[in-house]
């Protein structure tokens, strides 16, 4: 490919963003995101809470010990795996995760879930996740 075949990745954003449909898509995912954010903020206690679930339900459930998902529950860093187990113990029916850059000036204030393989990545990330 040469230089004049080249296309940077907003022009070709914007390109997309032109088709049908398309920016309603977009938009109804960042209203997604938003909700994804604010689900965020909670701590893993208050979303084990919310669940009406005890750290012994949870450690049963994860076939470890209450000790350790309270520790789990104060970490800062996890795999997202960890993480995703967490949140379906806790009731959620189809959790997911959202991966974002830490530079990302509306997650500033998040507590930080990433995964190993983030390290590799270009940009810190964190995660977000949510139940269904």
């Amino acid at each position: 490919m040469g230089e004049k075949d080249f296309v940077h990745g907003n022009d070709r954003l914007e390109r997309m963003l032109e088709r049908p449909g398309m920016a309603d898509a977009v938009a109804a995912l960042e209203t997604e995101a938003d909700e994804l954010d604010r689900i965020h903020a909670m701590s893993l206690a208050m979303v084990r809470e919310a669940g009406k679930r005890t750290q012994v339900e949870i450690a049963h459930e994860l076939g470890i010990s209450q000790g350790a998902v309270s520790q789990m529950e104060r970490r800062e860093d996890m795999l997202l795996s960890t993480l995703r187990s967490y949140i379906t113990a806790a009731g959620a029916e189809n959790p997911r995760a959202k991966i974002v850059r830490r530079s990302d000036p509306r997650h500033a204030s998040a507590r930080c879930a990433g995964s190993s393989s983030a390290e590799n990545m270009k940009s810190p990330t964190i995660a977000t996740v949510a139940a269904a």
